[in-house]
């Protein structure tokens, strides 16, 4: 029998697919952009080729310029993604649809204050930094108070 627990365990996990789908495949698009960019380079009258096999000596430059071939592919694709048919959309991106990430709710107790245990470790840590930097302020302050009201659960 599946649970509703169980739903939501697939489609995080579908959820996953999709996101890493997204991740990888541009990159590797932007990674074979970039190595086919660099075998042109080879045919490029060397007025050309010799600057750029200069510039591109570097393994740092080289790692830069794939990241910007592949940040470039990513945006271009993004931007013609509603342009262009679905199943093209697959291909040089990895999915037809972005992925969505649902938000963990924080749990509200009987008296309105948030059940701090329910947040993340980031958040709660965020929560007493944001407290502390406010220690100067007036007790009576109502963002201290409400702090103060978060952070007693």
């Amino acid at each position: 029998m599946t649970t509703h627990a169980d739903t939501r365990e697939s489609l995080a996990l579908s959820e996953r697919v999709v996101a890493l789908l997204r991740t990888a495949v541009p990159a590797l698009w932007g990674t074979l952009s970039a190595w086919a960019l660099a075998q042109i380079a080879g045919v490029l009258p060397p007025v050309l080729a010799d600057p750029l096999a200069a510039a591109l000596g570097s393994d740092v430059v080289a790692a830069v310029v794939v990241a910007a071939v592949i940040a470039a592919w990513y945006a271009a694709w993004r931007w013609a993604e509603p342009h262009v048919p679905e199943w093209l959309v697959r291909v040089v991106l990895g999915s037809a649809r972005t992925p969505s990430y649902a938000l963990t709710p924080a749990r509200l107790l009987d008296d309105g204050a948030v059940d701090i245990a329910f947040l993340s470790a980031s958040a709660r840590s965020t929560l007493h930094e944001l407290r502390d930097a406010l220690a100067g302020l007036d007790e009576d302050d109502p963002l201290v108070e409400a702090l103060d009201h978060v952070l007693q659960a």
